[in-house]
């Protein structure tokens, strides 16, 4: 029979795997299992060897869940001291050496009878990771070192995916293959750099406190993040409170906050503006007006003097006298240490904004204004703060057509802020401007035009009462041919000839039981009348009939030969002053 002692080590063990499977890996199961195998150690001869190897197995599981290998490890191996046998203890350990790449103690523990296909993935892994680092110190060029990169995520990452001796050689590997972009004249891409320090702080937060100096300094060169630097810097000073380089940078960063944070919101700015990459990204609207920058206190700032004591001033080189020349002398410093070139300074991202940054802060103070947009190259992509003075002058002198030229070649988003706004609003008003101009010149044009054209009309009608005393032809029902009534007055008498002359238009006429000549004819006739009954005083003499002396018995003929009257029918002034266009109709304007 089982004794009380046992029965209550039972208990214990039992209430411990309840607390593990219910809350998992925390610092409460794991004072519960540091407890559990202090008791089980004073009574070891009370309690099964494969209870007391599985209460530490188990223990083992938590510290690797917390983080803690080196630690479960410990407890792996005293799981197997104690019971050999334990094949999860022996499966684990072997798990857990393999993944932090300790191959030297897998090969001492295991036979490669016991694990064979763990012997040939060492085996691959050793010969690939032999591979890339002797490939790294042949100085290969660009398209070499994208394929040792490639050799690291196929064969050394894919078996072992957090070892820090893979994040170090991928670190080698990129921070050489932005060298040689750099001297190519390339793009240049950080990201794998930063994501590769960012692995390196992850999977041993504690094993090199200068991972973490470094990985701020590339989020602020690379990448602009002063925020994530400065944070990056205090999360080493938490582990280690008087590290040097970590504790240099935070203060640093602490006395030049002042502009290394309009400096990071103007390089957020910049991305949308200026990208490196296509397409180009969309610039909300919530953003363009976003950055908070007071450009006369950054211009003031960057060429004041350096804020740093009197002793690390000493310290600084003669040329460095402004704050501008501070940063660009601490780039060189860090392209200097990572790259062994301080001139691949003027390449980093961060100095490149610095200077479009100083630019747009130079043109609104007075004084030289070419001094740091000098420094901006862009002969890929025009930094608009740069020929803002260039663009003025233009507009200045009313050479508005150039201003424009100078303002449409902006992308998208440049056009959004309101530095271009504020010139393409000139650049539109003038065409506005142009515009309304031109329509009053051509209403003015077609007023007059349609004025000569009334005179003209007006002239021919006198000309003619005076030439024939009105003749008409009293045998045509002139009020029939317009179809209208006897009594019509001036607007009838419009819509009506309007009617009768789409309905009888040579071009138009749409039955079939008029020859052309006779269509013709009917227009002419149609013409007469609305020439007659539109003249009042030609009306009245018609309206009194052939009796009346003034007509003198003159008649008109039809188009057989016969004099007939004549009314100028011009069918091209006709569509272009009563309407037309294309499609085939035309419209009538009174």
């Amino acid at each position: 029979m089982a004794s009380a002692q046992d029965t209550d080590f039972s208990l214990q063990i039992q209430h411990a795997q309840s607390l593990l499977l219910l809350k998992g890996s925390t610092l409460e199961v794991l004072s519960e299992y540091d407890s559990l195998i202090q008791a089980l150690t004073k009574a070891a001869l009370a309690v099964p060897e494969h209870s007391r190897a599985q209460v530490h197995y188990q223990r083992a599981l938590v510290k690797i869940g917390l983080g803690k290998a080196p630690q479960a490890i410990a407890d792996l191996l005293q799981a197997l001291d104690i019971d050999p046998s334990f094949a999860p203890a022996a499966t684990k350990l072997l798990q857990t050496w393999l993944e932090r790449g300790q191959f030297a103690k897998v090969r001492a523990r295991f036979s490669p009878a016991e694990v064979p296909e763990i012997y040939a993935k060492m085996d691959a892994w050793d010969a690939a990771y032999a591979e890339v680092s002797a490939g790294l110190d042949l100085a290969p060029d660009g398209p070499a070192l994208d394929e040792l990169c490639g050799v690291v995520d196929r064969k050394l990452a894919a078996l072992l995916p957090s070892n820090v001796a893979v994040a170090e050689l991928r670190l080698r590997l990129l921070k050489k293959r932005a060298f040689v972009a750099q001297n190519e004249h390339e793009h240049v891409s950080y990201d794998g750099i930063v994501r590769a320090y960012a692995t390196l702080l992850r999977i041993l937060p504690q094993k090199n406190l200068a991972w973490y100096a470094e990985h701020s300094e590339y989020l602020l060169w690379t990448r602009g993040s002063f925020d994530e630097a400065w944070k990056t810097v205090k999360a080493c000073l938490r582990i280690d409170n008087e590290h040097r380089e970590c504790g240099s940078l935070s203060k640093l960063y602490n006395r030049l906050q002042h502009v290394l944070r309009p400096l990071e919101q103007y390089f957020m700015l910049a991305d949308y503006l200026y990208p490196t990459s296509s397409p180009i990204p969309e610039l909300p609207d919530d953003q363009v007006d976003a950055l908070d920058v007071d450009f006369k206190q950054i211009d003031q700032d960057l060429t004041g003097p350096v804020p740093l004591a009197e002793r690390e001033l000493r310290a600084l080189p003669a040329s460095v006298k402004t704050l501008h020349d501070f940063l660009v002398f601490r780039a060189r410093e860090f392209t200097a240490r990572e790259f062994g070139d301080e001139k691949l300074a003027e390449n980093m991202p961060l100095v490149e904004v610095l200077n479009k940054l100083a630019c747009e802060a130079s043109i609104h103070v007075k004084g030289d204004k070419q001094k740091f947009c000098a420094l901006v190259d862009d002969r890929e992509k025009p930094f608009l703060p740069k020929h803002v003075a260039h663009i003025d002058s233009l507009l200045k002198r009313k050479n508005f057509q150039a201003a424009k030229e100078a303002l449409v070649q902006y992308n998208k988003n440049i056009k959004k802020t309101g530095l271009f706004q504020k010139r393409w609003k000139v650049v539109q008003e003038v065409e506005l401007r142009k515009q309304r101009q031109q329509q009053q010149q051509q209403q003015q044009q077609q007023q007059e035009y349609f004025r000569q054209q009334q005179h003209h009309h007006h002239q021919q009608q006198h000309q003619q009462q005076q030439q024939q005393q009105t003749k008409f032809d009293p045998s045509k029902d002139y009020y029939k041919l317009l179809d209208v009534s006897k009594d019509a007055d001036e607007q009838t008498l419009k819509r009506a000839y309007r009617a009768q002359t789409l309905k009888y238009h040579p071009d138009k006429y749409k039955g079939t039981d008029l020859l052309k000549k006779e269509i013709e004819l009917k227009m002419q006739d149609i013409n007469e009348a609305y020439e007659i009954l539109s003249d009042p005083e030609a009306r009245a003499n018609y309206d009194r009939g052939p009796q009346e002396p003034h007509h003198g018995g003159h008649h008109f003929q039809q188009s057989h030969g016969a004099q007939n009257v004549r009314v100028n029918f011009n069918h091209e002034d006709f569509v272009n002053h009563f309407g037309g266009g294309g499609g085939g109709g035309f419209r009538f304007q009174f």
